[in-house]
């Protein structure tokens, strides 16, 4: 993926943290809403509808964990 790309991707695709400062409230408390909402299971991670919906997208670094970025318009 190209940097033009990236930036374009990340426009529409959000973290938790970004999710959360874009509508006030913290990542946790924007998890707990996913949870409520049936996106995201009680040990946190993305729920089926979720992931069918592509409400969500894997992202499996080079080096560390894998992440979940979420689409900021469907969300």
């Amino acid at each position: 993926m190209g940097k033009k790309n990236k930036q374009s991707f990340r426009k529409e695709w959000r973290t938790l943290t970004e999710l959360g400062e874009e509508f006030g409230v913290s990542a946790v408390k924007f998890g707990k809403l996913l949870k409520e909402h049936g996106l995201r299971t009680n040990d946190g991670t993305p729920s089926e509808e979720a992931v069918t919906g592509s409400f969500c997208e894997k992202i499996q670094p080079k080096e560390g964990h894998p992440y979940y970025l979420w689409h900021q318009k469907r969300v």
